[in-house]
């Protein structure tokens, strides 16, 4: 079990108590210091015959190659696997090929794209030993800051926050580098598996406008009503240019259930044409708005 955030809450949260970092669209992995390395495992649970060290966040082996491990020191560490921006298909697919020890193909040259981008140290036990600091994330980072590390496996960047303003800059020149958002980590708390708000996400919220083209039938708890309706989008108007067609279709959910009543043969609250707004957190790789759900009618 690896940390977990919650989302950002500016009426719960004091900035000042946290440190800023970019949210990258990794596969998380967490190092346990190499205590379980070469050790042999349950196939079917843990998905290999033999540990490497390296976990993911579903507790898997990822199988990176012997020259990969042995570039991380011996206590434990808790980042994400990462290639470039865009690219979390990628290094998801990337690991869990060859996680497969049937694989024959050059693992060096896949894994030299791969990079561990380092935030964390974590505390626990394992296998009747304890690792990690069991101390607050401020003394992890600067203890992350005093290792000669290398371009494939380093700590990314924090930035001490101030203010709301502050995080708003900092966020800012997130998405205009491409980035889907920011981390923050509280400052004076210390690593612990599960979810808590040690560590927040937060991720900027777009609009775009539409028209209702069509809809999907809701399924399970749903069924008789409207599941999803589909909204034709000018790529214009979207944050950024989906490259393929002028004109986006676009599936939108995050509706009530009266918004969803079906009256002769089509949703009763939205006749075709009908403008809306909606909502989105970013791009999917081939350039459709991630996690769109509607907002309002646009009067």
């Amino acid at each position: 079990m690896v940390m977990l955030a919650k989302n950002f809450d500016p009426k719960k949260h004091l900035l000042s108590n946290y440190f800023a970092s970019e949210k990258f669209d990794g596969m998380r992995a967490l190092w346990d210091g190499g205590i379980t390395r070469g050790l042999p495992i349950d196939k079917k649970k843990f998905r290999g015959k033999y540990s490497t060290g390296l976990w993911s966040r579903d507790q898997k082996v990822i199988h990176a190659p012997e020259w990969w491990l042995d570039q991380l020191p011996d206590y434990p560490l808790d980042g994400e696997l990462w290639i470039d921006r865009g690219c979390f298909e990628e290094v998801s697919g990337l690991a869990r090929r060859i996680s497969d020890p049937d694989n024959t193909y050059d693992h060096k040259s896949e894994w030299n794209k791969i990079k561990y981008l380092v935030f964390d140290i974590p505390h626990f036990e394992i296998l009747g030993h304890k690792v990690g600091y069991a101390r607050d994330f401020k003394y992890n980072y600067s203890k992350l800051q005093e290792k000669d590390w290398n371009p494939l496996i380093y700590p990314i960047i924090q930035e001490e926050l101030e203010d709301e303003d502050h995080l708003e800059w900092f966020l800012d020149s997130v998405i205009e580098l491409g980035g889907e958002g920011a981390m923050l980590r509280h400052k004076d708390k210390l690593w612990v598996p599960r979810r808590c708000d040690h560590i927040l996400k937060v991720k900027p919220k777009f609009d775009a406008e539409g028209v209702v083209v069509n809809w999907q039938p809701g399924k399970g708890r749903l069924e008789g009503m409207m599941g999803a309706l589909i909204i034709r989008v000018n790529r214009a108007d979207l944050y950024a240019i989906c490259r393929s067609y002028e004109w986006v279709d676009v599936k939108i959910s995050g509706f009530t259930d009266a918004e969803r009543e079906i009256e002769n043969g089509w949703p009763k609250f939205f006749p075709k044409e009908t403008k809306v707004t909606f909502q989105y957190n970013g791009f999917t790789n081939t350039g459709y708005p991630r996690e769109a759900r509607y907002l309002r009618i646009r009067n």
